[in-house]
């Protein structure tokens, strides 16, 4: 224990004295006999400026892989492309990162440099992870696990385990995102923005943050400073000044190499250190700690430290840092370490559910890739369709255009021209109300689609929960909803493609029998004053849709908001249609509709389409009244 002690003390003021000591300590390694440790120390050296001097940083990399070369040192030729990777990652360079460890993983495949190997494939594993590539990270933690066995490798094993946990975490997100979308996929009417919106879907379960071991972290308007260990963070320094004078810091870095971070952020990142930390502080007399099942287990001595990866795994927080985890008050020893940190069956069973997982994304990926090109091209021949459509839609108005000059020359040459001219306006009076028919079946139609369209995607639903044993009475009652309004609408469809329905009479006979029967069905009773002889007028489909409509919103507004026992609607026919519809309900208060409510606002405007009028009083509970000109029609 007292060489550990030992160690920490030197290791401590090494770091101190390091950039005043390095011009010094480098002329011995710079001669041609450099051995690993030099090498080594170089690389080490070059590290200490990545943050601060990229340049500085850049010269030590190139000098080392220089007496790597000429000692021919291959590990040492895998270090630098590994530290250079590093460096462009600081640089916001990933692509180059990714090259460079591609160069090292070669020089270590045919050189059989099976540790230097897997370490390679976690680290670009780990920048995978980062910028959301989630099966190529996984790819790569797969072949580090199978490289990285023996025990030498476990510390590198113990964090390769955290990331593929947080990998395969992503992955089942993302494989989930992809099995919802591909029923949306088999639905003609979904849209992209629709498809879109499922796939970016946010993943709930990610609450917390992974930086690298010595990460010093600062949120913008905070003065709190952190370390980053073991994924958790430990308060080195509470100033806002530049911090170059707090020991602390300059500890792990400088004032320079604190990343800024969003106010807030802090907060999720937790205060706990993932399983398999080992953890000291300079005020603790040397004691060492593994973090096992979030306590702290004191560790023996060095024998048992190297079981868990040796004096590398050590993390030196600082001062007062450990006391943020309860310590489970026991000693590792020899004796115990295997019962105190044993995760080999759970590991090796996390990989092969992270393989899953993979071989899971690629076929799902696949199968929306069909959907998707199927898609497409679908889109592509309406669009086909559509552009045929109007280049024949505008070839059939210049024939016509053609036509009724002819026909207006004709007029001009023969005095029976006015007696087809009229003839031709009543053609043209019931083609308009023919279209207009048609357009109401369409409008209609979109509607009976849209709803087909829910019951369909919730059946669908309905099955999956089903098989994932989910609840789906919430799913019943909405296609139960869905049917009974479609039912409604079906029946207004009817009523709009029988040429019967086509005077004011029978408009405001099946506006009488709606309002009647709405009403008694909600516990209200109704009177109904209409008019006893009415002209036989024929109006257009798009009066008769804004009245019914609007008459129907009204007594919506009755059930939904009045609270009233009666209503009286009262209908006069003149020169101007007015419908009166008063309930003895709590009244309406203007000043306190709600700013997404639209049921006022779509009867003005119904009204106002037809050049009618609208208008709504309070006085012992409220009434509408809604007027339109019945000599335009």
């Amino acid at each position: 224990m007292q060489l550990l002690h030992t160690f920490l003390s030197f290791k401590k003021v090494v770091k101190k004295l390091l950039p005043a000591a390095a011009l010094f300590l480098l002329q011995p390694v710079y001669s041609q006999q450099a051995d690993s440790i030099s090498i080594e120390s170089i690389y080490n050296t070059g590290w200490n400026h990545i943050h601060t001097n990229p340049d500085s940083a850049i010269f030590f990399f190139n000098e080392g892989k220089k007496q790597s070369e000429e000692t021919n040192f291959l590990s040492g030729l895998v270090m630098y492309h590994s530290y250079s990777a590093a460096l462009q990652i600081t640089l916001n360079q990933n692509k180059k990162a990714i090259d460079h460890y591609n160069q090292a993983i070669e020089i270590a495949k045919k050189n059989d440099l099976n540790t230097d190997l897997g370490l390679l494939y976690m680290k670009k594993g780990i920048l995978y992870q980062f910028t959301g590539e989630y099966v190529k990270a996984a790819e790569d933690f797969l072949t580090a696990a199978s490289l990285l066995k023996t025990n030498e490798d476990r510390k590198k094993v113990i964090g390769l385990y955290r990331n593929i946990i947080s990998t395969l975490t992503n992955l089942q997100q993302q494989n989930q995102s992809l099995l919802n979308v591909l029923p949306a996929l088999e639905n003609n009417n979904t849209n992209e923005l629709e498809i879109a919106a499922i796939l970016s879907q946010k993943k709930t379960n990610e609450t917390d943050f992974d930086f690298p071991d010595q990460t010093i972290l600062g949120e913008i308007t905070e003065g709190n400073t952190y370390v980053i260990f073991g994924g958790a963070k430990f308060l080195i320094g509470v100033d806002n000044t530049l911090f170059s004078g707090n020991d602390n810091i300059v500890f792990y870095g400088n004032y320079r190499s604190i990343r800024k971070i969003p106010d807030g952020t802090l907060s999720k990142i937790p205060d706990i250190p993932r399983e398999g930390t080992i953890l000291n502080q300079p005020d603790d007399s040397g004691k060492v700690y593994l973090v096992k099942n979030g306590k702290l287990h004191r560790i023996e001595n060095t024998q048992v430290l190297q079981f868990f990866g040796g004096w590398d795994a050590l993390c030196t927080v600082p001062e007062n840092g450990l006391k943020q985890v309860p310590d489970a008050g026991d000693i590792v020893t020899m004796q115990n370490v295997n019962t105190i940190f044993n995760f080999k069956k759970e590991y090796e069973a996390l990989n092969d559910t992270l393989k899953k997982a993979v071989e899971q994304n690629k076929f799902l990926l696949n199968e929306v890739g069909k959907k998707l090109k199927g898609k497409n091209n679908m889109l592509q021949k309406r669009k086909i369709l559509l552009w045929t459509s109007a280049v024949g839609l505008v070839a059939l108005l210049f024939i016509g255009l053609l036509l009724a000059g002819n026909f207006r020359q004709k007029q001009r040459l023969h005095q029976q021209s006015l007696k087809n001219l009229k003839e031709e306006e009543k053609l043209q009076q019931k083609m308009a109300v023919e279209k207009e028919r048609t357009r109401i079946a369409t409008d209609m139609h979109d509607d009976l689609g849209a709803g087909l369209s829910r019951i369909k995607f919730l059946s669908e639903s309905i099955g999956i929960k089903k098989q994932q044993q989910q609840p789906i009475e919430e799913d019943i009652t909405k296609i139960r909803g869905y049917s009974h309004e479609m039912i409604d609408k079906l029946g207004e469809i009817v009523w709009a493609l029988n040429e019967k329905n086509d005077s004011l009479s029978d408009l405001l006979s099946y506006t009488r029998s709606y309002a009647v029967e709405y009403l008694t069905q909600h516990g209200i009773n109704c009177k109904v004053d209409i008019q006893e002889i009415i002209d036989d007028l024929v109006v257009s489909g798009e009066f008769r849709r804004n009245i019914y409509l609007a008459v129907k919103e009204a007594l919506h507004n009755i059930v939904k908001h009045a609270r009233a026992d009666n209503a009286v609607i009262n209908i006069r026919a003149g020169e101007l249609l007015s419908i009166s519809i008063k309930d003895d309900g709590t009244g309406f208060n203007k000043t306190n509709v709600r700013s997404f409510s639209n049921g006022i606002s779509n009867m003005q405007k119904r009204m106002a389409d037809i050049k009618g009028g609208f208008k709504i009083t309070c006085e012992g509970g409220t009434e509408i009244n809604l007027t339109a000109p019945l000599k335009l029609i």
